[in-house]
């Protein structure tokens, strides 16, 4: 969880913020929660049908039912800056806003306490990239379409007719720089590492990972029963993806092959369970950063491994339809990364085809 500190939220760009006050003020960023004065209607004299964008945040946690550890305080966020603002008053540049001082102010993170002390500590990461802001736009555009949406009971928090201020927003440039995928002699180097790793089923979570591009928290959740070696075609079944879907995953024959040799656990067991605590999932994240350095790639990351299946398949030239199904992702917009080599993959198809022979 990404915490502020108040020093640095205090010196948002264009606008006054000044300390949220009365019942508004609750919830994890009280100590430092914030609204902008810019003029905007605020009157005690509002009708009772209107409401704060911090109870409409309250509204929508209580109801959602996906895997997002993180939607909790990215929505925290935009309640400790336009908590206790209407949320048919907010502008597109009031999250413009929001958005610009976000991107200058470092993220600050709880680091323990200090030991001669005992005083709470935090420690600078950096700031932001263009893409997590690009998110936190995407998920305040979904608190919006909540509003509008017809709840069992009740009327809706905004009218169908209200346009969301995120509409407005242009997305930040995203710049891809650094390479997110191995090549086919990392990974090759990377396996080989892996089937000699302490942990006798990193050679498995790393296969799967680099042949179904599952996340990380996908691959942790499966069962037993999960899995099926027996059918026409041998699946794993995550039942709920970070986006609260199932996710059917087609294995490979390597592998149904180490599965065979490790043994699958019974009905309710993990397949990755923890060595320490019953009942518990496989803690991996330290296990597979050392077997990443040993591999000779310090930079790379667990998640690195979903950006190889798909760009393997944009090489491949298969559509970004295609790589959507394979990833799990719910729009093509995710999958744009990897265009570009999907462009270079389908010229190459096409120029060796009898297309090219047309005159």
């Amino acid at each position: 969880m990404l915490y502020e500190t108040p020093e640095a939220l205090s010196q948002a760009p264009q606008a006054a913020l000044v300390p949220a006050s009365g019942d508004g003020a609750r919830g994890p960023w009280s100590s430092h929660a914030l609204s902008f004065q810019d003029g905007a209607n605020q009157n005690d004299d509002t009708p009772s049908r209107r409401h704060l964008l911090r109870d409409v945040v309250d509204r929508y946690m209580a109801s959602y039912t996906g895997r997002d550890n993180n939607r909790a305080s990215t929505l925290g966020m935009w309640v400790a800056f336009l908590g206790d603002r209407f949320i048919d008053d907010i502008t597109p540049n009031d999250v413009v806003r929001v958005v610009e001082h976000l991107r200058r102010t470092p993220v600050v993170k709880y680091a323990g306490r200090n030991k001669m002390t005992g005083e709470r500590s935090y420690r600078e990461h950096g700031t932001r990239a263009p893409a997590t802001l690009n998110r936190y736009v995407v998920l305040l555009s979904a608190l919006y379409k909540f509003a509008k949406t017809k709840p069992l009971e009740g009327p809706r928090l905004l009218p169908l007719r209200h346009v969301s201020p995120t509409d407005a927003v242009p997305k930040l440039r995203v710049d891809n720089v650094r390479d997110r995928s191995l090549d086919e002699d990392q990974v090759k180097t990377l396996l080989a590492y892996a089937r000699s790793e302490h942990w006798e089923r990193m050679y498995l979570f790393t296969l799967l990972l680099l042949t179904t591009g599952a996340r990380k928290s996908e691959l942790l959740q499966l069962r037993g029963q999960d899995i099926d070696l027996a059918g026409e075609v041998p699946t794993a079944t995550v039942r709920r993806t970070k986006n609260g879907d199932i996710k059917v995953m087609v294995l490979t024959g390597a592998v149904v092959r180490e599965m065979r040799r490790i043994g699958l656990p019974d009905a309710d067991g993990f397949l990755f369970p923890s060595r320490r605590s019953k009942g518990q999932p496989f803690s991996v994240e330290k296990s597979f950063k050392r077997m990443l350095v040993r591999a000779g790639l310090p930079t790379a990351r667990l998640h690195d491994m979903r950006h190889t299946v798909g760009s393997t398949l944009a090489r491949e030239g298969r559509s970004p339809v295609e790589i959507a199904t394979v990833l799990g992702h719910k729009t093509l917009e995710v999958v744009k990364r990897y265009s570009h080599i999907n462009v270079k993959a389908k010229t190459a198809i096409v120029q060796n085809s009898a297309l090219a022979d047309l005159r």
